[in-house]
């Protein structure tokens, strides 16, 4: 299909971008865009607003900004979009940004084909499970007593003066090499930190040492299984160990239902994947577009 010359200006307010809010799920964004103060393009034909774009950023991962790109339906397939996301790639950025990150559900086609055709890669799977949690493999607790290892609550790794913090920061902070979070000593890591439920999390232990711990909470009678990690890859086994306790203990709480995300990253991802009983999956795809 030919493209469709157009202009590129920037949205000095909302009024000027009203034809692009018939979708409920681009007004909330391109609203969240205004009130944060952010520049917004938008691609304008004989007049008419066609199509938008913006930068944001996570601040809890702040080297790979996301961008938004949005293309009114009749419009599409005519150059709009990529010329869009071009005017993107040279506004100016903050130094420590090291390219653009996009996630796109597997299913959706077209948007995958658009991203890979300006210059993306495919970084990862990201899967996200439902499962019930009757269904789980019943823990092989005697793998620990073999190894020197206990499983406690968080509860008493405090009273065992185990740090739980540190492990959790570094785990993830290992876990998430391909897109690195702030510094350790951000404040940011204490929002991260409060978002799970201390008695729905345990941890695995040698008595002075946190070998792997699980986190998560109860969010509408569901299980959300938040943190998952080991501290080494040959303690990664622990990990299932710890997924079959949390969902024993869920079910004495009455608790039956439960979801997790796992990456294709992850070291012991077959392991884990081929553990859970799914009932239901959603996968995710994490591209990136780095600038160097």
């Amino acid at each position: 299909m030919q493209n469709l010359m157009c202009q590129i200006e920037v949205a000095k307010d909302i009024a000027q971008v009203e034809r692009l809010l018939e979708c409920e799920s681009v007004e909330k964004k391109i609203r969240e865009a205004f009130e944060l103060g952010q520049t917004i393009f938008y691609a304008c034909f004989d007049e008419v607003p066609i199509g938008l774009a913006w930068v944001s950023f996570n601040n809890f991962h702040p080297y790979w900004a996301r961008p938004f790109v949005y293309v009114a339906d009749a419009q599409r397939r005519k150059g709009i979009g990529s010329m869009l996301y071009r005017r993107l790639l040279v506004e100016p950025l903050p130094n420590n940004v090291l390219g653009f990150q996009f996630g796109a559900d597997v299913q959706n086609t077209g948007l995958r084909a658009f991203i890979e055709s300006v210059g993306f890669k495919r970084r990862l799977d990201c899967y996200s499970m439902v499962f019930d949690c009757d269904q789980m493999q019943q823990p092989d607790y005697s793998v620990l007593e073999e190894n020197g290892f206990y499983l406690c609550d968080f509860e008493k790794a405090l009273e065992l003066s185990l740090d739980i913090n540190a492990f959790l920061i570094n785990a993830y902070t290992r876990d998430h090499y391909w897109s690195t979070p702030v510094s350790n000593d951000s404040v940011l890591w204490v929002q991260q930190l409060s978002k799970f439920d201390p008695n729905f999390s345990f941890v695995i232990h040698n008595g002075k040492a946190i070998k792997a711990c699980i986190t998560s909470r109860i969010t509408s009678s569901i299980l959300n299984i938040w943190w998952l990690y080991s501290d080494d890859k040959v303690n990664d086994y622990l990990q299932t160990i710890l997924l079959s306790h949390l969902a024993k203990f869920a079910l004495l709480k009455k608790i039956t239902l439960a979801d997790i995300e796992i990456d294709s990253t992850k070291t012991n991802f077959d392991q884990l994947y081929q553990s859970i009983p799914t009932k239901k999956i959603d996968i995710w795809q994490v591209y990136q577009h780095a600038f160097i």
